[in-house]
């Protein structure tokens, strides 16, 4: 039953994920799948810190719209 519901989120996550436009999707790969910090997203996608952090901002945000169940209510933002 475990695999089953981990099998869900990961379809659940993947539809959330292919809502964002590529770069919000790039840059959370890089930045909580890769574990780069954000001044190494910056260099790689070629964009600022600031950039980085506002993107990064938004597109959890997105994602927290498009599938609200794969949010833990408790717990800190990285």
């Amino acid at each position: 039953m475990a695999a089953a519901a981990g099998a869900d989120v990961r379809v659940t996550l993947q539809r959330a994920l292919a809502t964002l436009a590529p770069r919000q999707r790039a840059l959370l790969v890089l930045r909580y799948y890769e574990d780069l910090p954000e001044s190494q997203v910056a260099d790689v996608l070629g964009i600022s810190v600031s950039t980085v952090k506002t993107s990064t901002r938004k597109a959890l945000a997105r994602l927290r719209e498009s599938a609200p169940g794969l949010v833990e209510p408790a717990g800190g933002a990285r």
